[in-house]
């Protein structure tokens, strides 16, 4: 039987989640407000950063959190991460953080991974069939792209974030080329901001908990295509 003591302990506790959940949820609706006014312009909220071993427990706990909250593990997190393992030596990971106007302290909020073929392949072309001719091009892979779920909903803003920063890395690595594996609603999103995406995988397949294919996003061709459809976004990404 619980005790008393343990009883009021884990009434103190749930107060505090609690606490914390309506102070996420105030701060959440403010960066809406803003993000809502200041569009794209709303940045100085956000700040992408390389993964290092500092921060690496964040970086984890953040992408194998979602993940496994969303079923995309299939309920095996211990074998998804060694799935991701094997590229940990060819990749480059990077964590979203929202940055307070009035607080220098940043909370973790996001991740994505950049995974370069210097040795293991991707995932994209390991777990799906390809079309040919995209196996000869240079390509990065951006792979766990997460957001927790009380950050979401910013206009895509917080993803977009995420993206700009793993393309300005590419680019300086001279890659133009974008693999990324995702389910159909997600490309939509993608596409209704205003990306040219193309689909290269030559199956469609159960992955990671939704029916997934392979898709790319050419960085040059998106360059011509935003300057004449979306140049506010293009501002965006050449910032």
């Amino acid at each position: 039987m619980e005790s008393k003591n343990s009883s009021n302990e884990l009434s103190q506790d749930n107060s505090v989640d609690q606490k914390e959940a309506l102070e996420t949820n105030d701060i959440v609706a403010k960066v809406k407000a803003k993000i809502k006014t200041d569009g794209l312009k709303a940045e100085s909220l956000f700040r992408v950063e390389p993964v290092s071993d500092q921060n690496r427990a964040d970086f984890d706990q953040i992408w194998q959190q979602v993940w496994h909250r969303e079923g995309f593990d299939d309920g095996d997190l211990e074998k998804t991460k060694s799935h991701y393992q094997i590229y940990d030596g060819h990749s480059q990971d990077l964590l979203l953080y929202f940055k307070p106007e009035e607080n220098d302290e940043q909370i973790p909020i996001g991740t994505m991974r950049l995974i370069w073929d210097e040795r293991g392949g991707f995932p994209a072309f390991n777990d799906f069939k390809v079309a040919r001719e995209w196996k000869e091009k240079d390509c990065v892979e951006f792979t766990l792209l997460t957001v927790l779920p009380e950050w979401r909903g910013l206009e895509h803003l917080n993803t977009l974030f995420l993206w700009r920063e793993g393309c300005r890395i590419m680019r300086k690595r001279g890659i133009d080329n974008i693999l990324y594996i995702a389910d159909k609603s997600l490309i939509d999103v993608f596409e209704n901001v205003g990306f040219v995406i193309h689909k290269i995988s030559l199956e469609d397949k159960y992955h990671e908990g939704n029916i997934c294919s392979v898709y790319s996003i050419v960085y040059s061709e998106n360059f011509v295509h935003l300057g004449k459809n979306n140049p506010d976004l293009l501002d965006f990404f050449e910032a």
